[in-house]
């Protein structure tokens, strides 16, 4: 997990030509159970909010990470990529 936000935030770096500041926090599946990983038949591997003051960032979509975990592709709702 922690290599796709790496990855993420490479994409940003690179694709804006700036520094961003990227707030990441752990998204548990039952806030109320943090430990709860498992959902009938799902095994939950876990989930993060990321979040950025820079206005371009979010709703991103067509996610696709390499097989090698080392370059992350996305497509964000408002054409940046």
């Amino acid at each position: 997990m922690r290599r796709l936000v790496a990855c993420l935030a490479l994409a940003l770096l690179s694709t804006a030509g700036q520094a961003q500041t990227l707030h990441v926090s752990d998204l548990p599946l039952d806030p109320a159970d943090p430990a709860q990983t498992r959902l009938e038949r799902l095994d939950y591997r876990g989930g993060l909010v990321i979040a950025s003051d820079d206005t371009r960032f979010g709703g991103l979509s067509a996610l696709e990470l390499s097989a090698d975990g080392t370059r992350l592709l996305a497509l964000s709702d408002s054409a940046w990529w």
